[in-house]
């Protein structure tokens, strides 16, 4: 008893530190990951980024891989967060009951899409999550029930993805609903749907979802900014894009080559 008591005293539930980061006005910086690599989620979590994106869409991680990535989060203190596959409420509680703290939502295109994933990712009394007070989340049932509730409800992330320009018919009222925290622009299906038109129809539509977005008070990340894209990242970086994230092989790609360049530079003494 004397055991269990001191562990429900001591132990307490993640707060969600790219949410207060957030919350306190300021950028946060992270990695999406599609293959199954507790280790460089790990890495990650060393080299001061706040938040890792663990990919159910594009990058297939079962459940069994997304907690054992979340754990490697928590483990070196970076927020684990997912991209769900789609908008089943079920399987929204699933990625969540998993311990990850925000879920990214892919091609939200109404106001009514928006309020049921938001929905399915808090519990009463702002949505119906799926009903779940002994898991990982929870500290497998040693928290209070209701303070879980509260707390998974004010920690957990909503982003909702903008990938179709017919949800900017809709983004004045996506941006209305009260649960969506974020809006993720996906700069390439956005293009697909317009019919992969110019540079700056496209750059035109995405400044007019950011505008609007911070006009909102909500949060919006940047729209696929590339290493030495200085330009377009000084450019969103101003408008309000306060989200930022790249994958690891976009990194490890530009690291290797300019460590190869580096060494072929050295070793000519030019």
């Amino acid at each position: 008893m004397l055991v269990t008591m001191y562990w429900r005293m001591d132990m307490k539930m993640r707060e969600n530190k790219t949410k207060n980061k957030l919350r306190q006005g300021e950028r946060v910086y992270g990695s999406l990951v599609s293959f199954y690599a507790p280790g460089v989620v790990e890495v990650l979590g060393t080299t001061g980024l706040d938040f890792v994106i663990l990919d159910g869409e594009h990058g297939g991680l079962t459940m069994p891989q997304i907690i054992d990535m979340t754990r490697a989060a928590e483990a070196f203190d970076i927020t684990p967060m997912a991209r769900v596959p789609n908008h089943d409420a079920d399987v929204i509680t699933a990625f969540l009951d998993t311990g990850v703290q925000g879920v990214m939502l892919p091609h939200v295109n109404t106001e009514e899409e928006a309020d049921k994933v938001s929905k399915a990712a808090r519990y009463y009394p702002l949505g119906n999550r799926g009903h779940f007070a002994g898991g990982r989340p929870a500290l497998w049932g040693l928290a209070d029930r209701f303070e879980y509730f509260k707390h998974a409800n004010e920690q957990t992330l909503v982003m909702a993805q903008f990938e179709e320009i017919k949800a900017l018919d809709h983004i004045d009222a996506i941006l209305e609903v009260d649960g969506v925290d974020a809006i993720v622009l996906g700069p390439g299906d956005l293009a697909q749907s317009m019919g992969w038109p110019s540079a700056e129809k496209l750059e035109t539509v995405i400044d007019t979802v950011i505008q609007k977005t911070v006009q909102a008070g909500k949060w919006v990340s940047d729209p696929g900014v590339k290493l030495g894209q200085d330009g377009r990242a000084s450019k969103y970086a101003k408008q309000g894009s306060n989200i930022w994230f790249v994958t690891p092989q976009e990194i490890l790609r530009e690291g290797f080559m300019s460590y190869k360049t580096w060494i072929d530079t050295q070793a000519t003494g030019s």
